[in-house]
């Protein structure tokens, strides 16, 4: 993986190796992964770091939650750890932060089984979409929102407007937009309608031409090339959106 980040992992090694049991108690991060916060009117936005800067350069899809959540954090720190001790480079730390804390837990079942279920594996060519957490492949996992950002504690799960929160805005330029600005072949399917509106809000559309397209009709149109005949919809209440966009480098 290649790190592309106003956010190092070198700057947050100590951080990383001093985490403790008690850290992981929740519900939020410890004080000293915390990045900045910001006030608006009655809700404070914190946002904290997360090893999951690294980028795959070969990547032709680019599947973005919303943020990670605790759990994602503690999953993504715990291995950190271990690989940094273990004396891991940095790219492999990432890497295995990323391919462990990516969607983890309920979440990560959930994910595999709505894409399975519109036959994105049969897309990619592997036998289940959970091959995508096996190894970097031709998949890149992110979020709009790179390192976790929480609402008064809580996860942001909740459409936001970027004009008038500066941390919400300065994590997807700096994060999100400049991962999309290297991989600018991919498809973005972000997932959900938070992630889909951050995507093609206007901040990130400054940088990023995008086109969306409903993920069943991209879905269908990769497999008629396949010579496939059947590519089953999403259900309505679990409907993924596909973002196909050209990108200017940043």
């Amino acid at each position: 993986m290649i790190e592309v980040t106003n956010h190092p992992l070198s700057d947050w090694k100590n951080a990383v190796l001093s985490v403790s049991p008690s850290d992981f108690a929740g519900p939020i991060p410890p004080a000293h992964f915390l990045m900045r916060t910001e006030e608006l009117g009655r809700k404070t936005l914190a946002e904290y770091y997360i090893p999951f800067t690294g980028v795959n350069p070969n990547a032709k899809i680019i599947i973005a939650g919303i943020t990670p959540g605790f759990a994602q954090w503690k999953n993504a720190v715990t291995v950190a750890k271990a690989a940094l001790q273990k004396g891991l480079s940095d790219e492999d730390v990432l890497t295995e932060a990323k391919l462990t804390g990516a969607f983890s837990g309920p979440m990560r079942t959930l994910f595999v089984q709505q894409l399975d279920h519109v036959g994105f594996h049969r897309v990619m060519g592997v036998e289940s979409s959970s091959a995508f957490f096996e190894g970097e492949g031709s998949v890149h996992l992110t979020s709009v929102f790179v390192h976790p950002v929480f609402v008064n504690d809580k996860g942001l799960n909740s459409i936001v407007n970027l004009d008038k929160s500066a941390l919400l805005r300065e994590s997807l330029l700096n994060g999100f937009a400049k991962e999309a600005g290297m991989l600018t072949e991919a498809v973005i399917f972000p997932l959900g309608k938070v992630a889909t509106a951050a995507s093609m809000a206007p901040a990130f559309c400054r940088a990023c031409s995008i086109r969306p397209r409903p993920i069943a009709r991209a879905l269908r149109t990769s497999a008629a090339k396949r010579g496939e005949t059947k590519c089953r919809a999403p259900t309505s209440r679990n409907r993924l959106t596909a973002t196909r966009r050209r990108c200017s480098r940043p």
